[in-house]
C-alpha cells in the first residue's frame, strides 16, 4: 500500500492522465489513418467490426511526451521506450515501431486489444485501472494485467495468424482486476 501522500500523489495523477488522454486523442485523431483493406481483412476474424472501422493509426517522427506526475512523486510514467500507444481509439506509433509487415501486423494486434479494452469498459475505468494496477505492481509496466492481456492475445494470433477467436469476448469474459 501506498503512503497517504503518494496515494493523493496517484489520486491527482490518475485525474490528469484521464484529461491527457483525451487531449491526446483529439491531438493525433484529425492526422491519423484507418486500417488498410488487406489489414481489415487481416484482423477481421478477431476484432468486432466498430473495431476495425474505428481505429486510426499515425506514425510519428518523434517520441511522446509522457504525462507529469507530481513534483517528488513516485510516479515515473515514460512512454520514451514505447513502439506505440493507444489513446481511445487512435493508436499512435512512434520512431520505435518496427517497419517490417509481421512487426507492424504485431504490434498493431496488440493496440487493437486496448481499443478493444476501452470499448468494453470505458476510457475512464481503462485509465484508472490501468494506472493503479501498475502502482500496485511497484511501477513495473510488464505487470500491468490490461497489458498481460493484450501480449497473451498477441502471442496467440502471431502463433495462428490466419486462425480465429474474439477478442471482445475474452476482454469482456476475462475481466481485469483493478
Amino acid at each position: 500500500m501506498l503512503p497517504d501522500a503518494d496515494n493523493r500523489s496517484l489520486e491527482r495523477y490518475i485525474e490528469a492522465s484521464k484529461l491527457w488522454c483525451r487531449k491526446q486523442r483529439d491531438l493525433y485523431r484529425p492526422l491519423a489513418s484507418p486500417l488498410s483493406l488487406n489489414e481489415k481483412t487481416i484482423y477481421g476474424s478477431f476484432f468486432p467490426e466498430e473495431v476495425i472501422e474505428e481505429a486510426r493509426f499515425v506514425q510519428l517522427n518523434e517520441g511522446l511526451e509522457s504525462p507529469q506526475a507530481d513534483p517528488g512523486s513516485p510516479i515515473k510514467f515514460s512512454l520514451s521506450a514505447m513502439m506505440a500507444f493507444t489513446f481511445v481509439d487512435t493508436v499512435v506509433e512512434t520512431p520505435l515501431m518496427p517497419r517490417s509487415e509481421a512487426a507492424i501486423r504485431r504490434v498493431r494486434f496488440h493496440e487493437l486489444v486496448h481499443v478493444t479494452q476501452v470499448r468494453a469498459f470505458g476510457e475512464d475505468a481503462v485509465v484508472e485501472q490501468y494506472l493503479r494496477s501498475w502502482s500496485r505492481a511497484g511501477y513495473n509496466y510488464w505487470e500491468i494485467p490490461f497489458e498481460a492481456q493484450a501480449r497473451n492475445l498477441e502471442r496467440a494470433f502471431m502463433k495462428d495468424p490466419t486462425g480465429a477467436f474474439s477478442v471482445d469476448k475474452i476482454v469482456r469474459d476475462n475481466a481485469v482486476s483493478q
